[in-house]
Order: C-alpha cells, then sequence, then structure tokens
C-alpha cells in the first residue's frame, strides 16, 4: 500500500484529489494539510511514503516545505503540484529534493502512474 499526504490550501482540490488517491486499492490518502506549517506538526506521527504539494501555499510555500522534509525525513517522495510551469519554483523544488512535479489538472490516471513511477525510482514531469 503507497501512503500519500497532500499539502493543498484549495479545500476543493485536496479533498477531490484525497477522493480520487482512496479509489485505488494499492494507493492510500493517510492525510490532507491545508499548509507546510500544519504538516509539519503531524507528519512525524504517520510518515506518507509520497507528499503531493503545492507550490504556491500561505505561509511557507511548497519550496521552503520540500526542503525541510526531506531534510528530516529523507525517506520521503515529493511531488510537486503546480497551475503552470513556473520554471524557477519547479527547479527549485527540484534542488531541494523533490521527485517531480505534475500540472493540478493532470489526468486521474496519469496522477496514479505518477505516484507508482515515483516509488519505483522515476522522476515524472508533466
Amino acid at each position: 500500500m503507497i501512503k500519500v499526504s497532500i499539502i493543498e490550501d484549495d479545500i476543493q482540490l485536496r479533498n477531490h484529489l484525497i477522493h480520487l488517491l482512496n479509489e485505488h486499492e494499492e494507493i492510500c490518502c493517510i492525510a490532507g494539510y491545508s499548509t507546510c506549517e500544519e504538516a509539519l506538526k503531524n507528519i512525524a506521527a504517520d510518515p506518507p511514503d509520497i507528499v503531493l504539494m503545492d507550490i504556491e501555499l500561505p505561509g511557507m510555500s511548497g519550496v521552503e516545505g520540500t526542503y525541510i522534509i526531506k531534510h528530516k525525513w529523507p525517506q520521503i517522495e515529493i511531488l510537486m503540484l503546480t497551475i503552470h510551469e513556473d520554471n524557477e519554483s519547479v527547479f527549485r523544488s527540484l534542488q531541494n529534493g523533490a521527485s517531480g512535479y505534475l500540472v493540478k489538472n493532470i489526468d486521474p490516471d496519469e496522477l496514479i502512474q505518477s505516484i507508482k513511477e515515483v516509488i519505483d525510482g522515476g522522476a515524472p514531469m508533466s
């Protein structure tokens, strides 16, 4: 079972992603957070295999959150979620340890495939 946490401030998108992921028997969304600060307080209790992280968040950005998560829990893979391909933010996220990035309007099947790809050592970029 692949355990996923989502850090996304848009509650509708976050809930949609949680529902989508939980429809697949090999994936379980164990938590959804609206900020990096909230996630950092709770991740240690049940670390996920993968974090889906919004780049633009209130408070601490996804770029900064990626850096902290990868230094505290290097085994956690991080996939960045973005509305557009902002090369600077994507590049900084990858420098900070993200495994790849996905656009938020990604096809649901591609999202599932990207999660599996990261677990298998890949680096999905949409």
